[in-house]
C-alpha cells in the first residue's frame, strides 16, 4: 500500500507547470480592449446606517465580521491533507472523460444569445466564462497544471482546461475572488495580458502588477461596492467569508469577496470562496433574485474546512438565501483539495436537493467545457407573449 503510495506521488513530480501550448500570436492581443471605468463613479449599495456585513481593514489585515463556528484541523487531518497535495489518486482518464468533460460548443459561444440573454461555460473549478450583454467576462481563470506557489509540488490537475488561452473568445473583463493559487494564475494572467479589465477586491492590485498587468487596466472594490463596466453592465463587490494568503508573511492583506455580475436583464451571482454565513442573505435581499448562480460545493472534508468552503448542504441554503431562480455547482472536479471522494459533491447535492423537495433542475452540476444558456426578462416576457397567443 506505502509503495502505491510513493509510486502516485511520484508520478505527479513531472516538470511541465502548464498545458502544452502552440507558439501562436494571442487572438486576445488582435481585439479592441473596453475602455478602463470611471473609478469616481464607483458607488457603495450600502445606505447610511444599514447594518450590512463589512470586513475591517485594521492598517495591515483585513478581519471579517463572523467568528468561527469550527474546530481547528487536526494534526491527522493536515497529514492527511499533505497526502492528498502531494499525490493522491485521481480519477483515471477514462472517469474524466466519460463523467467530467465535454468538448465544447463553440457554435454557441461564437453565437451568444441576445436581447439581454446570458450564457456561461464552465473551464473548471472556479473558472467560467461569462457571455453577457456582449461582453465577455472570465472568472478566477486558471490554466496551469498546479494550483501552488511551486512549479513541480503541489495539486496536480487532473481534469484539463476544456481549451488552450489561445482559443477563447476576446476576453473583456477578468474578475477575481481571492489570491489563492487556484483561483489567481500568474501564468494565465499573463497570457492574458491587459486586454481585459481586471476587477478585484481591494489590496489584489499590487499582486496583479506584479505580474505584468498595468495599473490603469485594474479596478480594486471594497465589499458592496459597484463598479459600471458597460452602460448595460455593472460589477458589486459582495462578502465572502474566508481568507487570503500567498507568501510566507501576507496572510489577509488583500480581501476576498464574491461578486455580483448585472446585465441588462439578467442577474449573476458567483460565490467565489466562501464558508456559509449570514452575508448570504443579506446578498439575496439587497441584490435578489439572481437570474443564475455560481456556487462552489466541493473541498469540504474534513469538516473544519466548512470554516472557509461549502458543502453541498451549505450550497443548496445559498442557492435559497441569494434568491437563485437557477444555480450551478464549481469549485470540485479539477483539483483533489480535500478528503471527499472527487465525485462525491455532485451526487450529495442531489441528495440534499430530493432531501427539502426542490427542483433538480433548479441547482445543477455540468462539465467542464459544458455551456448553459440563461433568459433574460426580455425573452421571459417574448416567451409568455407567445404562450398566451398560442392559447387564444
Amino acid at each position: 500500500m506505502i509503495l502505491n503510495m510513493l509510486k502516485s506521488m511520484l508520478s505527479n513530480f513531472d516538470m511541465d507547470p502548464v498545458v502544452k501550448l502552440p507558439a501562436q500570436k494571442l487572438a486576445i492581443i488582435q481585439h479592441k480592449p473596453l475602455e478602463a471605468p470611471d473609478l469616481s463613479k464607483i458607488r457603495s449599495l450600502a445606505s447610511p446606517g444599514e447594518n450590512l456585513d463589512m470586513a475591517q481593514f485594521d492598517g495591515q489585515r483585513y478581519v471579517q465580521p463572523w467568528k468561527k463556528t469550527r474546530k481547528g484541523i487536526e494534526f491527522l487531518d493536515v497529514f492527511k491533507l499533505l497526502i492528498v497535495s502531494l499525490g493522491a489518486k485521481a480519477p483515471s482518464k477514462k472517469e474524466v472523460s466519460s463523467m467530467l468533460s465535454c468538448k465544447m460548443n463553440w457554435q454557441l459561444i461564437k453565437s451568444p444569445p441576445d436581447s439581454g440573454g446570458t450564457q456561461v461555460t464552465w473551464m473548471g473549478h472556479a473558472c467560467f466564462l461569462i457571455q453577457i450583454d456582449n461582453i465577455k467576462i472570465l472568472t478566477d481563470p486558471v490554466w496551469s497544471k498546479r494550483c501552488s506557489p511551486s512549479k513541480f509540488l503541489g495539486p496536480k490537475r487532473f481534469c484539463q482546461a476544456p481549451c488552450r488561452i489561445e482559443e477563447l473568445p476576446p476576453i473583456d473583463v477578468v474578475v477575481i475572488s481571492h489570491n489563492h493559487y487556484d483561483h489567481l494564475d500568474e501564468y494565465t494572467i499573463k497570457k492574458l495580458g491587459n486586454a481585459p479589465i481586471y476587477v478585484v477586491p481591494l489590496g489584489n492590485g499590487k499582486t496583479l502588477r506584479s505580474m505584468c498587468v498595468n495599473a490603469g487596466r485594474i479596478v480594486e472594490l471594497d465589499w458592496w461596492q459597484e463598479c459600471s463596466i458597460t452602460p448595460k453592465v455593472s460589477l458589486v463587490c459582495l462578502p465572502a467569508k474566508h481568507w487570503s494568503k500567498r507568501g510566507l508573511l501576507d496572510n489577509n492583506k488583500a480581501l476576498w469577496s464574491s461578486w455580483g455580475i448585472l446585465g441588462s436583464s439578467v442577474k449573476v451571482y458567483f460565490s467565489g470562496d466562501s464558508g456559509y454565513c449570514s452575508a448570504f442573505k443579506s446578498i439575496g435581499e439587497k441584490l435578489g433574485p439572481f437570474d443564475l448562480a455560481l456556487i462552489g460545493i466541493g473541498a469540504y472534508s474534513p469538516d473544519s474546512l466548512r470554516e472557509f468552503h461549502m458543502s453541498p448542504e451549505d450550497s443548496v441554503m445559498v442557492h435559497l438565501d441569494v434568491k437563485s431562480k437557477k444555480s450551478i455547482a464549481m469549485h470540485w472536479g479539477t483539483w483533489k483539495l480535500s478528503l471527499e471522494h472527487v465525485f462525491d459533491p455532485p451526487r450529495e447535492l442531489k441528495r440534499q436537493l430530493k432531501m427539502r423537495m426542490l427542483d433538480p433542475d433548479s441547482f445543477i452540476s455540468i462539465r467542464c467545457g459544458e455551456t448553459q444558456q440563461v433568459l433574460g426578462a426580455i425573452q421571459d416576457q417574448e416567451e409568455e407573449e407567445v404562450l398566451l397567443e398560442s392559447n387564444t
